[in-house]
């Protein structure tokens, strides 16, 4: 799975950089608590787009800062 964000604002993109380990941390876990059955289907990729989004528009400690994300992109989606 390959995985686009969009982004707001320039400080936004340097959150996410900075942080990106963490960025990547959140993603797996988010994906490793889903139902493969689930996403398959249209309405279940959606709900995985905004379970992404709302796990990373949380703060990365030690930063109260939060990035302002407007999209979660899958540029390429494979299910085994």
């Amino acid at each position: 799975m390959a995985i686009t964000l969009r982004v707001e604002d320039d400080a936004s993109r340097r959150l996410v950089t900075e942080f990106m380990p963490m960025v990547r941390d959140r993603v797996l876990k988010v994906l490793a608590a889903q139902d493969p059955s689930r996403i398959q289907s249209a309405e279940g990729r959606e709900e995985l787009v905004i379970a992404l989004t709302d796990s990373l528009r949380s703060s990365y400690d030690p930063s109260p800062a939060t990035p302002r994300i407007s999209d979660v992109l899958f540029t390429a989606f494979v299910i085994q």
